[in-house]
């Protein structure tokens, strides 16, 4: 017999916030999802714009730091792994669990897959063919800068170019993996924040925008990733919001790991 029960998540929908709130976040809730044994789906963007690296590259190596501060990009350090990603128009994802439980009781590549799958659906569900990479592509050269250069294994596709890019962090008890669906795409604006940047135009990225015509509603787009999660991950999700504690620990606690680092490096 079929097992139809249903996972129990909580749904956060978050209004936009700058880097250092939207990173401390998804920092406490990695840290407070052993409390409550429950895994958290957050959906969220950027304001203003903001440039994250993975935890382990240089500032001054792969940013062009004048141009960040003269366009108002903050500058931020994200806890996971992985190349540089521009949030500015887009839908970051934030999906939050223990680990030996689900949607992560395998590796790293077999929650990567089973979220991957939830996009792969709701992109279908706009009218599109993505395709799912089955495993890491190669950069053109070494030490490139941006997360969209190449897919990354069960990273999305449209017209064999990336519009979704995911990193993940594993703690000894949970795990955290984010990530970024392009709504819109400025490649000027991409390249000239960038240091060793080999994307040329818009060879190697797409957006929602360009896919489909026009950018969907942020509205639209949150409904279909939501019953998307709901069908291919067997989830029923419970809304939401950060308690005024949880705030004041997160500004107490949390947003003093992830400074400006325009101002700090």
């Amino acid at each position: 017999m079929v097992n139809m029960s249903k996972h129990s998540w909580h749904l956060i929908i978050d209004s936009p916030k700058n880097a250092s709130w939207n990173m401390a976040i998804d920092e406490y809730l990695l840290e407070r999802v052993t409390e409550t044994g429950t895994p958290v789906l957050r959906l969220y963007s950027w304001q203003p714009a903001a440039l994250s690296l993975g935890y382990a590259q240089i500032v001054k190596r792969h940013v062009n730091i004048p141009y960040c501060k003269e366009n108002g990009i903050q500058i931020v350090r994200r806890l996971t792994g992985g190349k540089a990603v521009l949030h500015d128009k887009e839908m970051t994802y934030a999906v939050v669990g223990e680990i030996g439980k689900y949607p992560f009781e395998g590796t790293l590549l077999d929650s990567y897959r089973l979220i991957a799958g939830a996009f792969l659906k709701s992109l279908q569900l706009m009218g599109m063919s993505p395709e799912m990479v089955p495993h890491q592509q190669r950069a053109d050269s070494g030490g490139v800068s941006s997360c969209f250069e190449q897919p990354s294994a069960y990273e999305i596709t449209v017209n064999a170019r990336k519009i979704l890019g995911s990193a993940q962090k594993r703690g000894r008890q949970s795990v955290l993996q984010h990530g970024s669906l392009l709504m819109n795409y400025d490649h000027n604006r991409w390249y000239n924040c960038l240091r060793n940047s080999t994307l040329t135009g818009s060879s190697r990225v797409t957006s929602l925008a360009e896919a489909l015509g026009q950018e969907p509603s942020w509205d639209l787009l949150v409904d279909i990733i939501i019953r998307s999660f709901e069908d291919v991950l067997s989830v029923s999700f419970n809304r939401m919001s950060l308690a005024p504690a949880d705030l004041d620990y997160i500004e107490n606690y949390c947003m003093k790991n992830y400074p400006d680092l325009s101002f700090v490096e």
